[in-house]
């Protein structure tokens, strides 16, 4: 999840700091475009995003771990700037320090599963969409931008995935009147896209959703 992250950021023109225990993952981090910090070998990933902003604090912390422990949700409130965003796409523990948020006045929010959409009978079993200018990023269309992405070659699927079977081409889709629009830019940190863990943490089996 975490090196389709960065695959992801990277395609929207964000500088991206990865941060992982696991040397093969951090090798094919760098190979797609980001700056990485190695847990394993010590490396603090808070100081690593400190001086990755200049000293001002990373946009946005992206987490993609799978823990109980509240470490990373902790980590990334410090190397956040002010008024930062933390978005929680894996599973960690949520015992949150008031004063990590408090004084930058970050933002902090869950993601759902593929989108908006998800799990709302109305959309997913009978077909009612969005209004596209209230919901722009619909399930549906995180699909259509993921898919476009996939057909410019700017997302490989093959290497982030550790079962992926060796293929002699890629499948890619061909609908090119898909578009990846509303793009972002900044500099957003990665914790952690492995589930390794460092003494200290418990790390559990990433529940699907």
């Amino acid at each position: 999840m975490g090196l389709l992250t960065v695959q992801l950021l990277v395609a929207n023109g964000c500088r991206v700091l990865g941060t992982d225990f696991d040397a093969h993952r951090l090798e094919l981090a760098r190979q797609f475009g980001a700056q990485t910090v190695d847990l394993s070998a010590g490396q603090d990933p808070v100081q690593a995003a400190l001086a990755f902003s200049d000293g001002r604090g990373v946009d946005a912390v992206i987490i993609t771990a799978s823990t109980t422990s509240s470490e990373p949700v902790h980590q990334a409130a410090r190397m956040c700037r002010q008024r930062g965003r933390i978005v929680l796409v894996g599973v960690t523990g949520l015992e949150l320090n008031r004063a990590d948020f408090y004084e930058k006045e970050l933002t902090f929010q869950v993601s759902c599963s593929y989108g908006p959409g998800r799990y709302d009978p109305n959309y997913e079993e009978k077909g009612h969409d969005y209004p596209y200018g209230f919901v722009r990023w619909t399930a549906q269309r995180n699909f259509q931008a993921v898919l476009n992405l996939m057909a410019a070659g700017r997302l490989d699927v093959i290497p982030s995935s550790p079962t992926a079977s060796p293929l002699t081409a890629p499948w890619r889709p061909t609908n090119s009147s898909w578009k990846a629009k509303n793009r972002i830019s900044g500099c957003c940190s990665l914790i952690p896209m492995s589930r390794t863990s460092p003494a200290g943490w418990r790390l559990s089996p990433r529940r699907e959703r």
